[in-house]
Formats: structure tokens, sequence, C-alpha cells
């Protein structure tokens, strides 16, 4: 009897091996798609160094993770989705504007009533360090927004616009951003 009872938990093992094995597995790739408490669902991040000291950190969140979780995939999703650039230290306005005047016509972002309302949200000379800047997509507005420390400073509308704006992050791999950017939902 105690023989036949210890080769049936035998036999059962393997399958709990398994299950456990794939929970396991299966635990972080849940834990990258499901929302945290505030509904946000980080995908990653990137930091941007000079020799030792950070320039600035991005950190990209989304309210739905799509089906393509490519860069690409990513950048095209019609979701709430943000990115929050933390600058650690003081930046010149012209230069962020610059960063995301070429980012966009990279994206082929023709429409310059859209680029020159999106780059104007930064309104003084310089970017103070800690300043964090916000870049927000509203799907149900089909709204992008763009924040500088804590005030709306511009609001386009248009997919193809947000589409854009994310490329700027997600498109390009030459900044290094993009893998870090969705690494955490691959």
């Amino acid at each position: 009897m105690i023989g036949r009872l210890m080769e049936d938990r035998m036999n059962r093992l393997p399958i709990f091996v398994v299950a456990a094995t794939v929970i396991g597995f299966a635990s972080p790739m849940a834990a990258a798609r499901d929302p945290e408490p505030s509904g946000w669902v980080t995908t990653g991040a990137a930091t941007k160094l000079d020799g030792s000291s950070r320039e600035l950190t991005v950190i990209h969140e989304m309210k739905t993770v799509p089906v393509d979780r490519t860069a690409r995939g990513i950048a095209r999703a019609d979701v709430d989705k943000q990115f929050t650039v933390t600058f650690y230290r003081e930046s010149t306005c012209s230069s962020f504007q610059a960063f995301l005047r070429a980012g966009l016509r990279r994206q082929n972002m023709r429409d310059a009533t859209k680029e020159g309302a999106f780059v104007s949200a930064c309104t003084t000379s310089k970017i103070a360090a800690r300043t964090r800047v916000i870049l927000s997509y509203r799907a149900a507005t089909k709204t992008t927004l763009l924040s500088i420390g804590g005030h709306v400073a511009s609001k386009v509308v248009g997919v193809d616009f947000m589409e854009a704006a994310w490329g700027v992050f997600l498109a390009d791999p030459q900044r290094g951003f993009s893998a870090s950017l969705v690494a955490k939902v691959k």
C-alpha cells in the first residue's frame, strides 16, 4: 500500500515540476503586462549618461500593452501612454526643441503647424535640473500633450502626430533607448 502511494506521488511529481516551472517563467512575463496599482504598465526605462554622471532618464508607461510588443508596435498603439523624462542637470530649451524637431522629421512629420505647436512648449531659455518633462497621449481624445515642470504646455491632436512623437524615442536605434524602453514587455 505504501509503495503504491509513493509510486502515485512520484508519477505526479513531473506534472508538479512542469506546472511550477511554467508558473515561474510566466510570472515575470505576467508582471510586465499587468498594470501597477496606478493602472500603468512600465514598459522600460533608459538613462543617458555624460561621462560618469546622469544627464537624463526616460521612463515609458502604458495603460494597455499591445499584442505587437516591438518598439514600433508600442509607438503605434492607440492607447493611453506616456514618457517621463527627468533632466538631472540644467539644459537649454533650444537644445530640447532641436532634439524634438530632428526626431519628428526623422519620423516624416512634415506638418509644420503641429511641429511648431509641440516644440513651442518650452518657453523659457533653460530647463532646470530635476525638471520632469512628460509626453503623454490620451487615446479618447487622440491628443498628445507635452508638460514641462507640471504645466501642460502644448496639445496636438492626431494619431499621426502621436506615432511620430513616440517614434522620436522608440524608432531611433542610434539613441540606444528603443530596446531599453520596451524591455519589460518583450
